[in-house]
């Protein structure tokens, strides 16, 4: 199986890249991602703390594989 977890780090809650709050924002985004894997979830869009959509993830089966 693969986990694929894609967001971007553009908007203003993720402050200037590698900034202490750029950190913390990629820990919450990467966190709200997880959270909902260990729910049940397969797949789910990734929210900031603004509550902004900037990204998702999904897991996949890994080719060549049966799920």
């Amino acid at each position: 199986m693969t986990i694929r977890i894609e967001f971007s780090t553009d908007n203003a809650a993720f402050g200037e890249p590698h900034s202490q709050q750029w950190k913390a924002e990629v820990c919450h985004a990467t966190s709200n991602a997880v959270d909902k894997i260990t729910n049940g979830l397969t797949y789910g869009r990734i929210f900031d703390t603004n509550g902004n959509t900037v990204g998702e993830f999904n897991t996949l089966p890994m080719e060549g594989k049966e799920v």
